[in-house]
């Protein structure tokens, strides 16, 4: 790793967010949505008779599951589809370097839209006594969930030249992280599969075949190269792990609480910041970077 190598492209990347529309657009739609649901709606300012913003901090969480892959998804990606990764990678620049490098720039855009956020609490606080311990771990949480959310990310730009399929990809498994602590509570009290009948099940069987060829065709749609026989065979191992995940909560449901980003979240939200849910964050962040890494080091083995 070379601190002066990561600085050049960090610079690089900064100047390309900002001579660009995307850092503007992705600000601009992120503010926009952002503070709709802090002033209308039941998450509006007015919606609770006390200064909180603790509902505001999960609408946040859930609205970085869209935004943030669309900061990431052309950080590798538009590289390989431009053709200038090759000559990035022929200057003395190891791998680690590229990644760091990018995801730092990265998450500094997103800490400058947690900063244009700090209003919130401001006007809160101008209307009523805001508890500012419960609002700093808030954006403490939002923090580490954004940066985690960023390196899985940059692994999904890493394996894809397509933006749109890194786009894609990179919703698909924040939401998954987003999502993972609550599958165990789909098997309390029989959950959704409570009364199930036959003809029930038979009927989601026939939605799920249908969704999975749909997916199919999109996949097929979206990356030309592959076939429709390679892109079935994607779509039913991808069936296949959903179903060995839905077995595993049910029985190990004290692991997927753990691997959940929403259940640490909450924990630091509340303002209490414990070394438990910091080494999660730091190990999710550190195993999809190191991914990352891997992926783009796969171009010497070709």
């Amino acid at each position: 790793m070379n601190l002066s190598n990561i600085f050049t492209i960090y610079k690089k990347e900064m100047k390309n967010y900002f001579n660009t529309p995307l850092a503007y657009i992705v600000l601009i739609l992120f503010l926009i949505v952002s503070g709709y649901f802090f002033s209308y709606g039941q998450t509006g300012m007015f919606a609770y008779k006390q200064a909180d913003m603790r509902i505001i901090f999960q609408v946040l969480h859930i609205i970085f599951v869209i935004f943030i892959p669309a900061i990431s998804m052309g950080l590798i990606a538009e590289e390989k589809s431009n053709g200038t990764l090759q000559l990035l990678v022929t200057m003395p620049v190891q791998d680690l370097d590229i990644i760091l490098s990018k995801y730092i720039a990265a998450l500094s855009l997103i800490f400058i839209y947690l900063l244009l956020t700090l209003r919130y609490p401001i006007i809160l606080d101008t209307y009523g006594n805001l508890d500012w311990g419960p609002v700093i771990g808030g954006y403490i949480g939002l923090f580490f969930a954004g940066a985690s959310y960023l390196a899985i990310g940059i692994f999904a730009s890493s394996i894809s030249k397509n933006q749109v399929v890194a786009f894609i990809l990179g919703v698909a498994l924040c939401f998954a992280f987003q999502m993972t602590d609550s599958l165990p509570t789909l098997f309390q009290s029989g959950g959704v599969f409570e009364g199930i009948a036959i003809g029930s099940i038979i009927t989601n069987i026939v939605i799920i075949l249908i969704c999975a060829a749909l997916v199919t065709l999109f996949i097929h749609f979206i990356v030309p190269h592959i076939s429709i026989e390679k892109a079935s065979a994607i779509v039913a191992i991808a069936l296949t792990i959903i179903i060995i995940i839905l077995a595993l909560a049910k029985f190990v449901p004290s692991l997927f609480i753990y691997i959940g980003i929403n259940h640490h979240f909450r924990n630091i939200a509340r303002g209490v910041v414990d070394t438990t849910d910091l080494i999660y964050y730091l190990s999710l962040i550190g195993l999809f970077l190191y991914l990352g890494t891997y992926s783009l080091a796969e171009r010497k083995w070709k």
